[in-house]
């Protein structure tokens, strides 16, 4: 079961962690820039409805 919003993004290469910098065999500073900015824009969308 999926919110009718919802957006589903898949990081191909990726564990769980890739957004940690202290993991650096895991790091994966594309992904993770990525990432951090659709959670930025999600949470800029979401909050402000």
């Amino acid at each position: 079961m999926t919110a009718p919003n919802a957006e589903i993004h898949i990081y191909p290469g990726c564990y769980h962690w890739f957004l940690e910098d202290n993991q650096p065999e895991h790091y994966k500073a594309e992904a993770a820039e990525l990432a951090w900015r659709r959670t930025l824009e999600f949470l800029g969308k979401t909050l402000t409805e």
